[in-house]
């Protein structure tokens, strides 16, 4: 296997540096947009819905999907705006021109996704805890398995991210992907109900959930945070997540490399 020059090294740095500054000057902005989320979504099934029968710790359910569904949402806006500059600036034209192969250009991608979620995603559950105080109980809360599951989840939905751009042709096109699957992933895969009680309810379509990597992401994350009954054994959510992960950066960097004809 063809180890990495320093040059190389030095290249995807720099360029995951710049992006990362471009990033940062909204970074409060962004982060006042997850904010929103939190008070609006935690808030009310922690204080409403346990009127309509929920359970009282259904605030720290939402918490964790809210943590496993950001990645998702960043993983689809990285992908517009790739083809945006596409059709536009062209910027990730002249990193095709630097003296590092193409690969790696969609690798540092991938990358700069992935520190882009974990930079919206890491304060979820503290400003939970700290807007909401009991209403999100984190006695059950590993955090070994929490930093294991949001690492490997947000590094799958950086490569996803690249994926999701061949299904981008141009920008018209972007409802239909939020309509036909993105939403369908995120909502199916159990941002408000549990794989196991899908399953309870229809066995067929608890099954055909285990298809979705969302699915893995939910479960996992509920389990580090709200322990390991009710849900998906931890260890095989984390495989099955590295294993999509793997799926997504073969597939998408070759569906990439054809498009922008660097094969």
């Amino acid at each position: 296997m063809k180890t990495l020059k320093k040059e190389e090294l030095s290249l995807i740095y720099w360029l995951l540096k710049r992006d990362l500054i471009i990033f940062l000057r909204d970074y409060k902005g962004y982060l006042l947009n997850v904010i929103i989320w939190i008070i609006i979504d935690v808030g009310i099934f922690a204080y409403v819905m346990p009127y309509f029968g929920l359970h009282a710790n259904f605030g720290t359910f939402i918490a964790a999907g809210i943590v496993s569904s950001l990645g998702m949402f960043e993983a689809m806006h990285s992908a517009t705006l790739f083809v945006d500059d596409l059709e536009n600036d062209k910027q990730v034209t002249y990193d095709l021109t630097l003296p590092i192969s193409s690969n790696l250009v969609f690798i540092q991608r991938a990358l700069l996704y992935t520190v882009r979620m974990i930079l919206l995603s890491v304060f979820v559950v503290p400003i939970s805890k700290v807007l909401f105080w009991y209403k999100v109980d984190l006695t059950h809360f590993s955090l070994y398995k929490f930093i294991s599951m949001f690492l490997i989840s947000n590094l799958m939905y950086g490569f996803f991210g690249l994926w999701m751009i061949s299904f981008i042709k141009e920008m018209e096109s972007i409802r239909n992907i939020w309509t036909r699957i993105i939403f369908p992933m995120w909502f199916l895969g159990g941002y408000q109900f549990s794989w196991q009680s899908m399953v309870a309810i229809s066995p067929i379509l608890g099954y055909v959930a285990l298809i979705n990597p969302i699915t893995y992401i939910m479960e996992g994350a509920r389990v580090a945070i709200m322990g390991q009954a009710h849900y998906l054994n931890f260890w095989l959510c984390l495989g099955a997540i590295m294993l999509f992960a793997l799926v997504f950066a073969f597939r998408g960097i070759y569906l990439l490399r054809k498009r922008l004809d660097t094969v």
